[in-house]
């Protein structure tokens, strides 16, 4: 005669035996054996580093001290008369130079002046010697309301006067990409109304 009840029992005692079975080993893990498992698993199914079109990651290495820096530039700039008027403001983060507009470059333009090629020319190749990243901001006054076009002319004349030291620096020998940025300022901010250039040196070199 069969009794159905019996196979209920059987089942309930079987799923009992697996689940005290399971909690067993789950509590005697073995970490070299289970980080295998991971490897083997994570290689199966993890798609491989090149199929996934990441970017190649980029370091920066330490470049010289910006502190130094100031110190050797300053004594560098203080013999010539047209860059002995190079501003310094060292940061804890950047060493930035600002040059002194009215002498470097020609009036509303982006071109430098003639009298100050030689200038440029020397700053450029004491730069050039440099292994720290440099980027080059050029700032333009913010516009009044009404004056779009003015706006647009400075803030041109700006970006233009900043990548023009951007590729004397390259010309010079700089070996690394110089950065070219435009910046806004105050509309009661002479400097910027004039088309104020700050180099600014940052304390790694860019490598791959």
């Amino acid at each position: 005669m069969t009794r159905p009840w019996l196979i209920t029992i059987v089942d309930l005692i079987t799923l009992l035996l697996t689940f005290f079975v399971l909690l067993f080993s789950m509590s005697k893990v073995e970490p070299q054996r289970f980080s295998q498992v991971v490897q083997s698993y994570g290689g199966a199914f993890a798609p491989a580093v090149e199929d996934q079109g990441r970017l190649p990651k980029v370091t920066a290495a330490a470049g010289d001290d910006l502190g130094y820096l100031q110190a050797v530039l300053k004594a560098a700039f203080a013999s010539s008369p047209a860059l002995k008027d190079v501003e310094f403001r060292l940061t804890p983060q950047y060493l930035i130079l600002t040059l002194p507009v009215a002498g470097f470059y020609a009036p509303g333009t982006g071109d430098f002046a003639e009298a100050a090629k030689t200038p440029v020319f020397d700053l450029s190749g004491v730069l050039s010697n440099l292994k720290n990243r440099i980027a080059v901001i050029g700032t333009a006054a913010m516009a009044q309301s009404g004056e779009q076009a003015a706006g647009e002319a400075a803030w041109s004349l700006a970006i233009t006067r900043a990548k023009a030291m951007a590729d004397a620096l390259a010309a010079a020998g700089y070996d690394q990409p110089v950065t070219v940025l435009g910046r806004g300022a105050a509309a009661t901010d002479v400097g910027a109304a004039l088309g104020r250039v700050e180099i600014m040196i940052m304390p790694e070199q860019a490598s791959s």
